[in-house]
């Protein structure tokens, strides 16, 4: 019998307080008079909320046999408990706050109907103060109740979207001391799991916990896609790194491809790719088409195939919905002067690339290729002018994960000297590593490309940049850091400022770290993800 004293015991009794709290929230919202529309609009939310909070409980707190008949909860670390309990009980608190107000606004005591304060009958203006709708009662809840009302359940909704998200993490991001792969198709199978979309991630992770496994040919045929790709139309850019090409499947529907030199090694011919390189496109094309969530900004990939003309890879990506028009990557907007962003929507490219990232090692998946060059904006088909881009900044799509790999695979080690590529990397991945690719380097190079959203420079227009990688790749770093120290408050405020700094020097305050690395992405989630997404809000 569980001990209603434990960590369990009382995260149980939270979770129940704070089903009860949202029950009666839902019934004052949905009881609420016409003039209180604004307040009854939060009722979906509140539901969506209760239903959410009800499927984590029974996702934690079901004994299973995977888990020796206990709670999946029982497996987490007495640190992770007392998290989950304390984020609890400070939803608890917020919600109690709005049942309070609410209560104030409806609820009439059966006293009230019946005699006046003083024990004599009820004046006119008795009821007229004690009814819901009276002048007094209406004027104290529009001039200081409302507002208050609407604030509390905001916060309420956002803090418990963050306790779901964090509870995932807590559930995806680490083994939990149980089989891997037997956690992974628990997540996959159960109804709550699936509720909460937890299957979605857990099959993700489970095709990285794989990859090395993999048989899956995900090449393309010679036909038709020979001349699909022949007839495509190069994206003015960078290099000609992407095309537009249409897609034969669905008519009037566009494809983007994306292409990586390939050039043979040792005995092989222009016409094959070598037996390595093909292992490595496969897992990748696999990865990339398993269904993932919007929040990683990663579009689905059809496959890939092989120019041999060209010698170049072409990775073939389905576009976003209601695209309209040329893709154009964050480096060229960065180099192109009439690009004029707002704060606004800098913070937006930034928190959609930071959450990426988190949501990226959640399922330890790294990316080793982050820089401005492989983001890309899809211009939408819906704009009140059709002749001007109509760009979502909220929506920087993620791809050059040519060289990507889940981190059970080891890094091969190749020298790659390239300024343009070096500058993203991580001091000692620079070269020929010396050291595996881990989590904290795809977090600097996304250090990088913050610096260059806060500065709104690319980092060949930044001073010094070129002398300080000639002499090191520490000097390097060094450098970035004190850009970021000297200009970024005056342009994005100090939080982005100590953000960017964080990301590049490696900063974040966590304990000894797990197998999988999940107090980093602890950190990096709540001092980085957390930091841009108040900062956005707060605009």
């Amino acid at each position: 019998m569980l001990d209603p004293l434990s960590v369990a015991g009382l995260t149980i009794a939270v979770f129940d307080q704070l089903l009860k709290l949202s029950e009666r929230t839902i019934q004052f919202v949905s009881d609420a008079r016409s003039f209180d529309k604004h307040v009854r609009l939060s009722e979906h939310k509140i539901r969506d909320e209760h239903n959410r909070s009800e499927q984590l409980r029974a996702l934690l707190f079901t004994p299973t046999p995977l888990y020796d008949q206990n709670a999946m909860f029982d497996y987490f670390s007495e640190d992770v408990q007392d998290q989950i309990k304390i984020l609890l009980i400070e939803a608890v608190g917020k919600l109690h706050e709005a049942v309070d107000l609410l209560d104030r606004r409806y609820h009439r005591r059966s006293h009230d109907t019946k005699l006046s304060p003083s024990g004599g009958s009820v004046t006119m203006f008795d009821r007229m103060r004690q009814s819901s709708r009276s002048p007094l009662r209406v004027v104290q809840w529009s001039f200081r109740d409302k507002k208050r009302t609407e604030t509390v359940m905001t916060e309420f909704t956002d803090l418990n979207r963050r306790i779901h998200e964090n509870i995932k993490l807590f559930i995806l991001g680490s083994s939990l001391s149980v089989n891997p792969e037997r956690h992974l198709r628990h997540l996959q199978s159960n109804p709550a799991s699936q509720q909460l979309g937890f299957n979605i991630d857990a099959t993700l992770r489970l095709h990285v916990e794989n990859a090395e496994q993999t048989v899956e040919d995900c090449g393309l045929p010679q036909e038709p896609w020979e001349g699909i790709l022949a007839a495509a139309h190069p994206v003015p850019g960078y290099e000609q790194r992407y095309a537009i090409a249409d897609d034969e499947d669905a008519a009037g529907s566009s494809l983007i491809l994306e292409y990586r030199r390939y050039e043979p090694v040792g005995s092989q011919t222009a016409q094959q790719v070598d037996e390595r390189t093909r292992t490595l496109l496969n897992w990748l094309a696999r990865l990339l088409k398993v269904s993932k969530e919007e929040d990683f900004l990663v579009l689905r990939c059809r496959g890939w195939t092989y120019i041999p003309n060209q010698e170049k890879i072409a990775f073939v990506f389905e576009p976003p919905p209601g695209f309209r028009g040329v893709p154009t990557s964050l480096l060229d907007l960065l180099r192109d002067s009439r690009a004029k962003l707002s704060l606004n929507e800098r913070l937006q490219i930034a928190f959609g690339l930071a959450r990426s990232v988190s949501h990226l090692q959640m399922v330890q998946w790294v990316h080793e290729s982050i820089r401005s060059e492989n983001i890309l904006f899809f211009p939408a088909a819906d704009g009140p002018d059709p002749n001007e881009k109509q760009i979502n900044y909220a929506q920087p799509w993620v791809f050059g994960f040519e060289f990507s790999r889940p981190e059970t695979f080891r890094s091969h080690g190749l020298t790659d000297v390239a300024i343009e590529r070096d500058v993203y990397r991580h001091p000692d991945r620079q070269g020929r590593p010396s050291v595996k690719f881990q989590k904290i380097h795809d977090i600097y190079a996304l250090g990088v490309v913050l610096l260059e959203i806060g500065l709104w420079e690319s980092w060949e227009q930044m001073q010094k940049v070129r002398a300080a990688y000639q002499h090191s790749a520490r000097s390097l770093q060094s450098l970035l850091v004190q850009h970021a120290q000297r200009w970024l408050s005056r342009r994005m405020g100090d939080k982005y400022r100590d953000i960017v700094v964080k990301c590049l020097g490696g900063h974040f305050v966590m304990a000894e770290d797990t197998r999988e690395e999940l107090n980093l992405q602890q950190a990096f989630r709540a001092e980085v993800v957390d930091v841009l997404e108040r900062s956005l809000a707060g605009i």
